[in-house]
C-alpha cells in the first residue's frame, strides 16, 4: 500500500498581534476489501502570543469523501490555554474506517476548524482550512 497523506496548515492572527497556526492532516493507514483506514489530525498551535482562559476557543476535525458528500464530525475539543506556560500545540487525533465507492475509488480531505468563543483580543480568529481532495489507494 501506499503511503497516502495530505496536510495543510493556516496562519490566524489575534486582535492583540498574536500569530498561530491551525493544521489539517489526513493519511491512509490501511486498507481491505473496498475499504480504508483514514487517521485525521488537527492541530492550534501558537508562533506567538498565546491565552490562558476558559472557553477561548473549539477546535474541530471533520472528514469529508465523495461518496457521502458531507463533513462529518471526527472530533471537537475546547482549549483554553495555549501560551508559553501551558502546551503551545492542542490536537485532535481519530482513526476511522471509511467505505470506498463500489467501483473500489474513494477520495475526501480532512478539514479543520477554529471558533473564537471569547471576544478576547488576544484570542485567535476564527478561520479553517483543509487538505487537498486526496485519492485513496484503489482497492
Amino acid at each position: 500500500m501506499a503511503n497516502i497523506t495530505a496536510t495543510n496548515s493556516k496562519n490566524l492572527s489575534s486582535n492583540a498581534g498574536g500569530s498561530f497556526r491551525i493544521t489539517a492532516f489526513i493519511e491512509e493507514t490501511g486498507t481491505e476489501e473496498n475499504k480504508s483506514q483514514i487517521t485525521a489530525k488537527a492541530t492550534i498551535s501558537r508562533n506567538n502570543g498565546g491565552f490562558e482562559v476558559s472557553n477561548g476557543g473549539t477546535l474541530r476535525l471533520y472528514w469529508h469523501d465523495n461518496k457521502d458528500d458531507q463533513d462529518v464530525l471526527l472530533g471537537s475539543l475546547v482549549v483554553s490555554q495555549l501560551s508559553s506556560n501551558y502546551p503551545t500545540a492542542k490536537n485532535i487525533t481519530k482513526t476511522i474506517e471509511v467505505e470506498h465507492l463500489d467501483d473500489g475509488t474513494l477520495s475526501g480531505y480532512a478539514k479543520v476548524t477554529w471558533t473564537k468563543d471569547r471576544s478576547y483580543d488576544y484570542i485567535p480568529n476564527s478561520g479553517n482550512i483543509s487538505t487537498a481532495n486526496t485519492q485513496l489507494a484503489i482497492n
